[in-house]
C-alpha cells in the first residue's frame, strides 16, 4: 500500500527559515499569518512557483527589498 507524505513548507527570508503558521492553509493566508512579525513581507511577491524542493522541504525564498534612505 502506497502512503502520501506531506511535504513541509517553509519561508526562507535571508538565511532564516520559518515553517508556514498555517499548513494546511494556501500560500497567501499564511503569507497574510507571518506578515504580522514581518511587516516587509508586505512589499514583496512570493509566488507558487517560485518554490524550492530542498532537503524534504519546500522553500519559498523571498526576496526583500533594498533599504531605501532620504539623503
Amino acid at each position: 500500500m502506497a502512503t502520501i507524505n506531506k511535504a513541509e513548507r517553509k519561508f526562507k527570508i535571508g538565511m532564516t527559515e520559518i515553517s508556514f503558521p498555517a499548513p494546511d492553509s494556501d500560500l497567501q493566508t499564511n503569507i497574510r499569518i507571518i506578515s504580522n512579525h514581518y511587516p516587509q513581507l508586505r512589499f514583496t511577491h512570493v509566488y507558487e512557483e517560485d518554490a524550492q524542493f530542498v532537503n524534504g522541504c519546500i522553500v519559498y525564498p523571498i526576496i526583500m527589498p533594498p533599504v531605501k534612505t532620504n539623503g
